[in-house]
């Protein structure tokens, strides 16, 4: 894994809202991104069901992950989300972002949440505005 890819992930990790969901990242690369989070009962709705808050976290996540692999800064413009089945607690839940498209200012993503029996929970498109390219260590030094 390279140091940028790395970075991003660790990032990702240690975010505050990501620890609350205990989110890893298991798969990263330019474009793609695969996260991961066990559903527990203090994400419960009234219903005793995953709340869809938690899930759309996790498609998030997964988004901002791989549309940030890249070494730019990206953000999220459009996030929409259909739920296709419930999780529940002890489920396994994991997120596949894939990019469809990517142009100079804006990339297009598919983000796929499924849990442990590899059963579709959750289906999200999603777009990110581009914002610039971030420069490595190395090539801020050549700038000095």
């Amino acid at each position: 894994m390279d140091n940028h890819i790395l970075e991003i992930k660790n990032r990702i990790e240690s975010e505050p809202y990501a620890r609350i969901f205990k989110i890893k990242v298991e798969e990263l690369r330019e474009g793609y991104s695969k996260v991961s989070m066990l559903a527990t009962k203090d994400f419960d709705n009234m219903f005793s069901i995953t709340q869809g808050g938690a899930i759309f976290s996790l498609a998030d996540f997964a988004f901002a992950a791989a549309v940030n692999a890249y070494k730019n800064i990206a953000v999220a413009v459009n996030v929409n989300i259909n739920y296709i089945k419930s999780a529940v607690a002890g489920d396994i839940l994991t997120a596949e972002a894939s990019e469809i498209s990517r142009g100079n200012k804006t990339s297009t993503y598919i983000i796929n949440v499924k849990n442990d029996k590899n059963e579709l929970i959750a289906s999200s498109h999603a777009l990110a505005f581009i914002k610039h390219s971030e420069k490595s260590k190395e090539e801020k030094k050549t700038d000095k």
